[in-house]
C-alpha cells in the first residue's frame, strides 16, 4: 500500500531531516491558492490524517478555515518519489474538546520548536517563556492540522516509463489504480 513505500521512500533519504518538508496547498481570499513548505508532524496510527503544526496567528489557518480543501506534495528526492495527498484539514486548537492528539504532537517537539510558539510578533520570548516550552501545556497559539487523507497519488521517477498510482479511499480500504501517463 502507499504508505509501505513511503516509509521505504523515508527509509532511503540520506538527509532525514529533508524528508521531513512537504508542501501545503490551500485556498485563501486574497490569492486564490497559497503553497507553503512544511513540516511533516506524523500520521494517524491507520494512515488516515496527516498531522502539521502552525501558530494560530499565521495567514494559512485563516485560509483554511475558510476553506477546508488541501492537497500536499512530498517529493522524496532520494528515492525519487512524490505523493500527493488531497483531502480536508480539520483544525485542533485550544477550544476544542479533545486535546490528546494536540497534546501528544506537543510533547514530541523539540524545546525550540516550543518557543517560537511563545515569541510575540517581533519574534521575542519573555523570561518564562523557556520554562513554559519545557513543562507547560501547549499554549493557544499552537494549532494542529489534521489533513483528512480521501486521495494519495504516488509519482514513481525511477522506472521507464514513469510509474503512477492512485489510491482512494474507501470506506476503511485504499482502492489502487494505475494511471497511464500517455
Amino acid at each position: 500500500m502507499w504508505f509501505k513505500k513511503l516509509e521505504n521512500a523515508r527509509d532511503e533519504a540520506k538527509d532525514k531531516n529533508v524528508s521531513t518538508y512537504l508542501q501545503l496547498a490551500t485556498f485563501d481570499a486574497t490569492y486564490g491558492v497559497s503553497v507553503r513548505t512544511m513540516v511533516f508532524r506524523g500520521f494517524s496510527k491507520d494512515y488516515r490524517f496527516l498531522n502539521l503544526a502552525t501558530d494560530q496567528r499565521s495567514s494559512k489557518l485563516r485560509g483554511v478555515l475558510q476553506d477546508s480543501r488541501a492537497q500536499i506534495v512530498w517529493y522524496l528526492t532520494d528515492a525519487r518519489m512524490q505523493f500527493r495527498f488531497s483531502g480536508h484539514v480539520t483544525v485542533i486548537s485550544s477550544i476544542n474538546a479533545d486535546q490528546s492528539e494536540r497534546n501528544e504532537l506537543w510533547n514530541g517537539l523539540s524545546i525550540n520548536t516550543r518557543l517560537s510558539f511563545f515569541a510575540d510578533a517581533g519574534g521575542y520570548c519573555d523570561e518564562n517563556a523557556n520554562k513554559l516550552a519545557e513543562f507547560g501545556p501547549p499554549p493557544d497559539s499552537f494549532v494542529l492540522l489534521q489533513l483528512s487523507i480521501s486521495e494519495v497519488e504516488l509519482l514513481d521517477l525511477n522506472t521507464q516509463p514513469h510509474s503512477r498510482l492512485k489510491y482512494t479511499l474507501h470506506g476503511q480500504a485504499w482502492s489502487p489504480r494505475t494511471i497511464d501517463l500517455n
